[in-house]
Order: C-alpha cells, then structure tokens, then sequence
C-alpha cells in the first residue's frame, strides 16, 4: 500500500519525483508579529508601525515568533532591513538618500555639514 503525502506547494516544487525547498521569506513587519514575540525594554508603536526602544533605555531586545519553514533546512541569510537611517551619519556631498521607507535626507542643497565626535 502506497503512502500518501501532503505538502505546500509555496515551500517544497516536485519534478519527476524529487522534492526540492523553495526559497521561503519570513518576515516581521505587523504589529501581530511583533506582539507575538518577547520584547525587553523595547515596545511595538502602534501609531508609528516600528519596534521603539522604551523611553530611557538605550538598548532592548527582540526576540521573534519561530519562524516554521515546514522541514529542516539550512539558513543561509538572514537580513535587517531598517526602514529608516538610524545611526547614520549624515550624508556627504550633496547625496540624496533613497533606500528606506522614510527618514531619507536631501542633502543637495546642504552648503556645510559639522560633525562632533
């Protein structure tokens, strides 16, 4: 008697009876996720959609929800995608920033840029 198996066919492709992964994104990005993980000294903002430090801490913890690829697997990346310039410095020589979802600066127009380290 044959066996019969279900799978999902977004995470595993089967072509001539050889089962390969697809690439699987996991991704953090709703106030559901964040909440459903643990949080020290850090909070979900509602009304900003981000994960904030809590006011006067200067460090905090996140640690996500599990992340279930549905077999075992081997991560090969993982990446941090800020959705704003935190902790960078200001950009030089008349730079347009235009790699975030907000937060980008116009530095076009910028005649002098002072710097106190």
């Amino acid at each position: 008697m044959a066996d019969e198996y279900l799978f999902d066919p977004q995470h595993l492709h089967f072509n001539n009876g050889r089962a390969t992964m697809l690439p699987a994104q996991f991704v953090d990005d709703t106030p559901a996720h964040f909440e459903s993980g643990a949080m020290t000294d850090s909070l979900w903002d509602v009304l900003r959609g981000r994960l904030e430090l809590v006011l006067g801490k200067s460090t905090g913890e996140f640690t996500s929800h599990i992340f279930d690829a549905g077999a075992p697997v081997r991560w090969d990346t993982i990446a941090w995608n800020p959705s704003a310039p935190y902790g960078k410095a200001l950009p030089a020589l008349g730079v347009h920033e235009s790699g975030y979802v907000s937060g980008n600066l116009d530095m076009s127009g910028n005649i002098l840029i002072v710097s106190f380290r």
